[in-house]
This record gives C-alpha cells, sequence and structure tokens, in this order.
C-alpha cells in the first residue's frame, strides 16, 4: 500500500508539472479537431455526401466548442505556438469572440437535430 502511494504521489506530481507546450499541444488538439468537424459539415452540405453524419458534426463541434474557453490560460502563449499573442492581451475581446464561437455552435447543433439536411442544404 505504501509503494501505491508513493507511485500515486509520483504520477500526480507529473500531471501538475506538466509544461506549457503540452498545454498548446492540447489546445492545438482541440482547435484541428473543430476545424475538422466544420471541413466535414461543409463537405457534407456541398457535396450531399455522409448526410447522416451530419447531426454527428454539428454535435461534436458543439461539444469541442464548451472547451475553448479553458484551452487558452495565461502563460500558455510561450512556446511553439501559432496562437495571437492578441489572445493575452486583449483577454476580454478574445472571452466575448469565444463566447461567439461557442454560442453559434450550439446553435448550428440546435439546427441541425431539429431540422436535419433537408432544410440546411443550399439551393441549386
Amino acid at each position: 500500500m505504501r509503494l501505491f502511494l508513493v507511485v500515486l504521489a509520483l504520477g500526480m506530481s507529473q500531471f501538475a508539472m506538466a509544461d506549457g507546450q503540452a498545454e498548446i499541444n492540447y489546445r492545438q488538439g482541440i482547435m484541428l479537431s473543430i476545424g475538422g468537424h466544420m471541413k466535414d459539415i461543409v463537405s457534407i452540405l456541398k457535396g450531399g455526401v455522409h448526410q447522416q453524419d451530419l447531426r454527428f458534426h454539428a454535435h461534436a463541434m458543439a461539444d469541442l466548442a464548451k472547451i475553448v474557453p479553458g484551452v487558452f490560460p495565461a502563460g500558455s502563449g510561450e512556446g511553439k505556438t501559432d496562437a495571437l499573442p492578441a489572445i493575452w492581451k486583449k483577454p476580454d475581446q478574445f472571452k466575448q469572440a469565444v463566447q461567439k464561437f461557442v454560442d453559434a455552435a450550439g446553435r448550428v447543433d440546435k439546427f441541425f437535430k431539429k431540422y436535419g439536411k433537408k432544410k440546411a442544404a443550399p439551393q441549386a
């Protein structure tokens, strides 16, 4: 039991000391995932392919959008990142922009949940 507690404590300390690059890597993964779902939604709407997956992508994007406010913590702009410095220089403006994205993604999710593909497709 004592050995287990020592190993657990060491493991937890590794989480606490995670470097800033790990935060950046996580953020980049979230943003890439959102971009992938957006791209898939466009492909479905424009190309008429995999229409049965539209609601999945809209919902996944909305869920990921809810994570975005927490993936830009103070100090995570240092390192290998493409994130704009304005995120940390103008945090109130960034927070407002992120909230608009979260709200819009939620509306897209609700729309496709209610109407599906039929009413969302562009008219040819």
